[in-house]
């Protein structure tokens, strides 16, 4: 992988990292958004990589989730009867939504794609704690199987559908994080062994100049240079941004996602 791209990979990493640790938001859809924008910059269209570019996002977040759940773990801050219900599904679905990645057209993954974008800012918009629902349907196999494979479609780790479960759920607010990023764990991990063994291997004439190293649809050395810049843009956002701040953070995150809603329909 030339020098050049690594650097990009890594600055991209490093600002989504912050940008995801601050305003608590998903670390693999603003990868995805940034990437989306950035790799035609280089000269690589993302219509034609697209199965390589949700494969090396989702396995790059790894590292990210594995950090945040740990430390949730070590708190006691992790709401296991929720993890454990939703999670066996969140893994199969995974996997499934790895192996239709693989093979499904560039319309139909923007289709789940955009389907994220809407369901992560009216996440963001709406007030829950104004919001009583009285019960949810007690089928957490199909329901987390569902959750995950559109949030590997759409290119995300799960983390918005988790916490909109976690919202519906009503669960306690200081131990969400680490249930989100547990949740986000078990799905990206089952998602990488889809991706690992895709049901069509990727044809990259235009990934040629950058290098060996795909293992099935992911590209390892992005994949490995993008975890280490959103891990450590993680670390960096050790200071506390005051209630009124994250609420013109998370404004201003909600509009990029509208800008990127104009930007992959153009």
């Amino acid at each position: 992988m030339p020098v050049e791209f690594a650097v990009f990979l890594l600055l991209i990493g490093l600002a989504c990292g912050l940008v995801s640790a601050q305003i608590k938001v998903s670390p693999a859809l603003t990868c995805l958004t940034s990437l989306y924008f950035f790799l035609p910059v280089i000269g690589i269209p993302v219509e034609n990589v697209i199965s390589v570019v949700i494969a090396t996002i989702i396995v790059a977040c790894l590292p990210t989730h594995l950090y945040y759940w740990s430390k949730a773990m070590k708190a006691g801050e992790v709401e296991y009867a929720l993890l454990l219900k939703y999670a066996p599904g969140f893994a199969m679905g995974g996997v499934i939504g790895a192996q239709l990645v693989s093979f499904v057209c560039i319309q139909v993954i923007l289709v789940f794609l955009t389907f994220t974008l809407v369901l992560s800012i009216f996440v963001n918009l709406v007030q829950w704690q104004y919001f009583k629902l009285q019960s949810l349907p007690n089928f957490p196999l199909p329901i987390g199987m569902f959750a995950g494979g559109i949030s590997v479609l759409g290119g995300n780790d799960g983390h918005i559908v988790s916490r909109l479960l976690n919202h519906l759920h009503h669960r306690n607010l200081e131990n969400s994080e680490g249930t989100l990023h547990g949740m986000s764990l078990f799905l990206s991990f089952a998602a990488l062994i889809g991706f690992v063994f895709p049901a069509v291997p990727p044809s990259l004439p235009s990934m040629t100049s950058l290098g060996s190293g795909l293992i099935g649809s992911i590209y390892l050395p992005a994949a490995t240079t993008l975890a280490v810049g959103l891990f450590l843009g993680t670390l960096l956002s050790r200071w506390q941004v005051s209630q009124y701040e994250h609420k013109i953070l998370l404004v201003c995150f909600n509009l990029y996602l509208i800008v990127c809603l104009f930007r992959i329909w153009q």
